[in-house]
């Protein structure tokens, strides 16, 4: 599965997403890199429902 969204870091700190398909880049309001990656994961869930059951098969 091709991933949806790339994760990278500002140099002031902030963690940034940028989406494959149309570049738009948005801020994740974060500095913690595991807080970024969960909120990445929600993002995944909710533009793809197979992904989102396999999330809750987990938990």
């Amino acid at each position: 599965m091709h991933d949806k969204f790339r994760l990278y870091r500002r140099p002031n700190g902030v963690f940034y997403l940028e989406e494959f398909n149309t570049r738009r880049r948005r801020s994740l309001q974060t500095q913690d890199e595991a807080e970024a990656r969960r909120l990445i994961a929600q993002n995944q869930a909710i533009s793809q429902p197979v992904f989102n059951r396999e999330m809750e098969r987990s938990t």
